[in-house]
């Protein structure tokens, strides 16, 4: 698992470190983008529209895999996850209006 937080630059290289041809497209297989980022992370990914998964099936077989826009998806929902677990404020609402004091 990916314990670093990335930047895009980083999540677009390890795409193309990671990514192999399907079909005729080039793509990270599901199995491999939960070793890197986690189950829900890539679950994020591979049910986001815009084109970020697709599969290619050959027989009574399917391989889901994650486009690059799936896999940075993938990489940005870790990166929150990351965050937010070392935050222990994290579920606190630092947006609110309500100010201490004020009447």
């Amino acid at each position: 698992m990916i314990t670093d937080i990335l930047t895009s630059v980083q999540a677009k290289e390890l795409f193309e470190k990671e990514a192999i041809l399907i079909g005729t497209s080039d793509g990270v297989p599901i199995f491999r983008a939960v070793e890197l980022f986690g189950e829900r992370a890539a679950e994020y990914a591979r049910t986001a529209r815009n084109g970020a998964s697709n599969s290619f099936g050959i027989g009574h077989t399917t391989l889901w895999f994650l486009t690059l826009t799936g896999f940075v998806a993938a990489a940005g929902w870790a990166n929150t996850e990351k965050i937010c677990a070392a935050r222990p404020d994290h579920d606190e609402d630092i947006f609110s209006d309500d100010e201490e004091g004020e009447e």
